[in-house]
């Protein structure tokens, strides 16, 4: 994942605020997943299916392995 990806779902909802407000957390918590650069791994069930950013580029890079794996076993 990167700062770009996350920046693109951000976009997506209008902005870090409506963000948050959808999410129900902060505008913190959304500028906090653009400086990590990922978005933690309990909010992409809920944000995969609405936005037009892949699933693979939302996922932390040290989980993009497994889910590689997982997409390949087509499980």
């Amino acid at each position: 994942m990167s700062k770009e990806a996350v920046k693109a779902v951000i976009k997506e909802f209008g902005g870090q605020r409506r963000m948050s407000l959808a999410m129900g957390g902060c505008q913190q918590l959304m500028a906090n997943w653009v400086k990590q650069g990922y978005i933690p791994h309990q909010h992409l069930k809920y944000l995969a299916p609405i936005t037009k950013v892949p699933l693979k580029d939302l996922i932390r890079p040290d989980y993009l392995e497994v889910y590689e794996w997982i997409k390949a076993q087509n499980v």
